[in-house]
């Protein structure tokens, strides 16, 4: 059998509590939505329009070039704006399933120059079958070998306030659940609070 990775698991799941937000992209795309509601909408959360207009201007978008072996890979120092608008058309043709766009992408995203089977057969007999069961595993479904989580939304807008690093500034703005928020720039605090 020949693995390959991003093999879909059943060991690994992440689940968030049940958002408008999560349905909002297929209501856009549905083509349904009326201007007087993307104005309602607006007023809910200025991003909402922002999405909608992204979704218009990449709808047609060619984000083939994703999947294209790129030999300057390890020597980018930045990601080019076309490369993220390719990956901004790519998430919302497949209604933000980062993992799709990972499978569609593949080349250097998932190692396919890598042959797991190959690999694995040449381990046999060199190291015990268990070690090679979990070099198997981290070549085709990746680390760690089991997570099973869920989110709850305040435990979400908590690290979605609380930002990525110290050193980067983040827009102050929380999803649905919270539109009376302020939209300005302002530094990371210290550590977030854990939520249950």
């Amino acid at each position: 059998m020949k693995y390959k990775f991003g093999q879909p698991s059943t060991l690994h799941s992440f689940t968030s509590d049940k958002t408008f937000d999560h349905i909002l992209i297929f209501i856009f795309k549905s083509e349904y939505i009326h201007s007087t509601d993307l104005i309602s909408l607006h007023r809910v959360h200025p991003l909402y329009l922002h999405l909608y207009k992204m979704i218009q201007r990449l709808q047609s978008y060619d984000f083939s070039p994703l999947s294209m072996p790129r030999p300057d890979y390890a020597q980018q120092t930045s990601i080019s704006i076309d490369r993220r608008m390719l990956f901004m058309s790519a998430l919302m043709h497949y209604n933000f399933h980062a993992a799709s766009v990972i499978r569609y992408s593949r080349g250097n995203y998932t190692n396919d120059h890598l042959s797991p089977h190959e690999i694995c057969e040449s381990l046999t007999g060199i190291v015990p079958a268990h070690i090679l069961s979990y070099v198997r595993r981290a070549l085709v479904t990746g680390a760690p070998s089991q997570i099973n989580g869920h989110s709850s939304l305040k435990n979400f807008n908590t690290y979605f306030k609380y930002g990525n690093h110290s050193t980067i500034h983040h827009l102050d703005i929380y999803p649905i659940s919270n539109p009376h928020t302020s939209y300005h720039e302002s530094p990371r605090e210290d550590s977030p609070p854990l939520q249950d």
